[in-house]
């Protein structure tokens, strides 16, 4: 599993790939652009996450995309968490 950083630094990749649909390139930088004004991290993951999976539904995502996807939700897990205590 990658560690955090490693994820932006696909999302970087990715951003620079042509051969990516522009929706998705869209969503990615979008991400960028949120982690570059300094918003939480685990917050750009979630609304990223989000939002590929509305996209999804639209239209089949890349083979790239759902990679990344996969990743990103393995990494950043989102609420319910198994370091995550809720009452």
């Amino acid at each position: 599993m990658k560690n955090r950083i490693l994820i932006w630094e696909e999302l970087d990749e990715l951003i620079s790939d042509n051969s990516l649909k522009n929706a998705e390139r869209e969503l990615f930088i979008n991400a960028r652009n949120n982690l570059n004004k300094g918003k939480n991290e685990q917050f750009v993951a979630a609304h990223l996450k989000s939002q590929l999976s509305f996209l999804s539904f639209k239209t089949p995502l890349s083979a790239k995309a759902v990679s990344f996807f996969t990743e990103l939700s393995q990494v950043y897990l989102g609420y319910g968490r198994r370091d995550n205590i809720s009452f």
